[in-house]
């Protein structure tokens, strides 16, 4: 079953992204989280398909709660959503290990091809890594 962790510490915020996310599949399993500090605890033994975060996620902000996702899983893609004005934010964002990033506002509809896109690509990644996997090695038997 494909998983999504939703991190935002604004419970509207997250209301809004499992209703989105309830519109691509019923069936995916959405874990919401007021902060980075909770979502890691749950995160320490689970592997989602993807992770949703907001940028103010305190204690931590999204972008620590990133770097430390990424020490586990280089290959979980995480989306940043966010209203912080900071223009650099996209470049720290992509350098913490940042999947996609969005500025709030922004229309459901993006938010959702984003998602499905996301997945599709995570996806994609699991099935290859499977086949290299269970790829015969030459001279390996």
């Amino acid at each position: 079953m494909t998983s999504i962790v939703v991190i935002d510490s604004v419970k509207s915020n997250r209301k809004i992204l499992e209703k989105i996310i309830e519109t691509i599949d019923e069936n995916i399993a959405v874990h919401s989280f007021e902060s980075a500090v909770a979502a890691l605890g749950w995160l320490s033994n689970q592997s989602p398909d993807l992770v949703i975060t907001d940028y103010k996620t305190p204690p931590l902000n999204g972008l620590e709660l990133a770097h430390r996702l990424r020490v586990k899983s280089q290959r979980t893609p995480i989306l940043m959503i966010t209203m912080a004005e900071d223009l650099a934010l996209p470049l720290f964002a992509r350098e913490a290990g940042i999947t996609a990033f969005l500025r709030r506002p922004v229309d459901h509809q993006i938010v959702r091809n984003r998602i499905i896109s996301l997945l599709a690509q995570q996806n994609k990644q699991r099935r290859l890594k499977l086949v290299i996997d269970n790829s015969p090695v030459p001279g390996r038997t």
